[in-house]
């Protein structure tokens, strides 16, 4: 083989070898909210070309090197530089599912750095075979053909995104879009009711609530959460609706992704954004490590960092995290991204209040676990990032990550008010604690105590003065969110029958797999069948 071809073969796998990461990246994100966007194409002109003239750069040098002792080292070069640069990007995998948590981060580094720097010294020494090299060429473009489906999809997302944000509905409404309140939607992840609190963790709430009515927020105290798992509950929330009822499976709901969060990337916009944008509104998400924002319907305030977000997103399958951590000595080891409202201050300090009618989703993951937090809101030495658990042991925890919650919820609360004050604010529970639930008992064995821990949740709710008749004591999240957008639209309002319905986590429960109905009055299961028959119908 003569050796232009050799270069040009070798430049073809490099080309591709080098891309790969990138065309991975678009194929693994594209429901990132932020990757939809104009800042995607700014990562793009920005990154690709740096680290191509950074790969051309490597080449150069180690044909320059090689060239008085190596035959073809620059085909050679080209081949061994790119194949470590494709490398570099397996490094998250092995790390996070092979080795255990306990070890150091700088030893698997140090050992993916020798294994790379043996490996470049193979592919140098088998690059001068040409069936080498066209076997290398072979694969880098197999790999590459196989990303371009997904890659096709991402277009066809991007394009259906651009039309659904940026399509003028002109659907008439009672209030002028321009004249629309600003929507600020916070969920407090696992946050009781009073009565709860005080029940089960001795802990009287009322002073919060007090506070927090005293700035002009009503209390429906009687709130139970319209499911008692987050994905349903905030599902139901972005549904308008109760999307499954009594003796319905979830299995459908989950394959037909109307599930929280799977719901951001389904095929169609979830209800409750599409009904916002009629109205006029940009629909804004933050969320949290365990839900972040996503999907092609909602925007994200990580698009203000622009492609230093995504660049982030991009090197962290590379050890180049850890080296960057390093660098900045002194900073605190990574915490969980949980403080949602956080993020939204930050923002609110940096661009104040919307100028157009904007409709803010807060996904906060306090109080619930992981407990990072002091009662006064400073961060814990150690925490536990267990999910699932409940113990007794960690009540206080629970009950600090709370009092934080409540000193955030009030701070928020006064700077929208000072920024925003004819806003609509809400501040809600998905559902409650879970320490005294025993998830694998059949629903009927459920004890009232453990119903009422589980499904009472806080419900704050702050409405314009003309939408005082849409409030009621006994609000859930769905009549809520139909509360919130009855009164952003200037609709008449319409009280639907506020219900609740357990759920359980366990495949040990009888009950996996179905929803059951909450007697709101005994915190009891109703018997299967009660849907039907309306026995919780009001007159």
């Amino acid at each position: 083989m003569s050796a232009n071809r050799r270069i040009w073969i070798a430049g073809a796998a490099a080309f591709f070898l080098v891309l790969l990461p990138f065309a991975n990246f678009a194929k693994t994100n594209y429901g990132d909210g932020s990757f939809i966007s104009i800042n995607f194409a700014w990562f793009v002109l920005q990154t690709v070309p740096l680290v191509f003239a950074g790969v051309v750069a490597l080449v150069v040098l180690l044909h320059l090197s090689a060239s008085r002792y190596a035959s073809h080292s620059l085909s050679r070069a080209l081949i061994t530089v790119s194949g470590a640069f494709f490398l570099l990007f397996f490094y998250h995998y092995p790390y996070h599912q092979l080795l255990p948590e306990t070890v150091d981060e700088w030893i698997p580094v140090s050992l993916y750095f020798v294994l790379i720097a043996i490996f470049a010294a193979l592919l140098f020494r088998l690059a001068r075979h040409s069936g080498a090299l066209i076997a290398i060429l072979i694969f880098a473009t197999a790999n590459f053909t196989l990303a371009l489906p997904s890659l096709s999809g991402t277009a066809i997302e991007a394009t259906q995104t651009v039309l659904f944000r940026y399509a003028n509905s002109g659907n008439p409404s009672v209030i002028a879009a321009e004249s629309r309140p600003n929507v600020y939607y916070f969920i407090l992840d696992a946050y009781g009711s009073s009565t709860a609190i005080r029940q089960n963790f001795g802990y009287d709430n009322s002073p919060f609530i007090e506070a927090m009515e005293e700035r002009g927020f009503y209390h429906a105290g009687e709130a139970i959460s319209s499911y008692n798992r987050t994905v349903f509950t905030l599902a139901s929330i972005f549904a308008q609706d109760y999307f499954i009822a009594d003796e319905m499976t979830l299995a459908e709901w989950r394959q037909r992704r109307l599930t929280y969060p799977a719901l951001l990337n389904a095929h169609v916009p979830p209800s409750l954004v599409a009904d916002a944008r009629k109205q006029g509104y940009e629909f804004f998400l933050v969320g949290n490590y365990w839900a972040p924002c996503a999907g092609p319907w909602v925007s994200c305030y990580a698009e203000a960092e622009g492609s230093a977000y995504l660049a982030d997103v991009f090197w962290s399958a590379t050890p180049s995290l850890v080296i960057s951590a390093a660098a900045r000595s002194g900073d605190a080891d990574e915490v969980p991204d949980v403080d949602a409202m956080g993020k939204l201050r930050k923002r609110l300090e940096e661009s104040g209040a919307p100028l157009t009618p904007t409709f803010t989703f807060v996904h906060h993951l306090s109080p619930h676990a992981p407990y990072l937090f002091q009662a006064d809101c400073s961060l814990r030495d150690e925490y536990e990032l267990d999910l699932d658990g409940w113990p007794e042991s960690a009540k206080p925890y629970f009950l600090d990550n709370l009092l934080c919650a409540n000193l955030s919820a009030a701070r928020i609360a006064d700077e929208i008010i000072a920024l925003d004050p004819d806003s609509i604010i809400v501040f809600q529970g998905d559902h409650g604690s879970s320490f005294t639930v025993d998830w694998d008992k059949p629903f009927d064995e459920w004890p009232p105590a453990s119903v009422q821990e589980r499904s009472s949740i806080l419900n704050l709710v702050r409405l314009p003065e003309a939408c005082q008749s849409w409030l009621a004591p006994d609000l859930d999240n769905v009549t809520t969110i139909q509360a919130v957008m009855g009164c952003a639209s200037g609709r008449e309002p319409v009280r639907n029958n506020p219900r609740g319905y357990l759920t359980t986590f366990s495949r040990e429960n009888p009950d996996h797999g179905q929803v059951r109905r909450i007697d709101p009055t005994s915190f009891r299961a109703l018997p299967k069948g009660s849907e039907n028959r309306r026995a919780m119908a009001k007159p």
